[in-house]
């Protein structure tokens, strides 16, 4: 359940490039499947749809900074992605603690 509460926000903003469409979206699937969520699900969902969408490359920040720097995705990554892995562990952190 900890993982579908990670990764179906994550994926869902990840794709459309909206952490609140991704919540949108995830938010109905993750109660039908799961039955109640807590308050503590409910920020972890946030957290990772907020990751997700700041990851995406639809995000409009990184679509024009790629193209304005010329600098290939790839590249962009390589930094982006041990700087989004603080975060979501501070999310899961907080979520086993509270």
């Amino acid at each position: 359940a900890l993982l579908l509460e990670i990764f179906l926000p994550y994926f869902t903003s990840f794709l459309v490039g909206s952490p609140s469409a991704g919540i949108a979206i995830s938010y109905p699937v993750l109660l039908s499947l799961l039955g109640k969520l807590s308050e503590k699900a409910a920020a972890l969902i946030m957290a990772s749809a907020y990751l997700g969408y700041l990851a995406s490359p639809l995000h409009l920040c990184m679509a024009l900074t790629v193209q304005y720097l010329k600098i290939p995705l790839e590249k962009v990554y390589r930094y982006m992605i041990p700087s989004l892995a603080p975060p979501c562990l501070g999310a899961i952190f907080i979520y086993f603690i509270v």
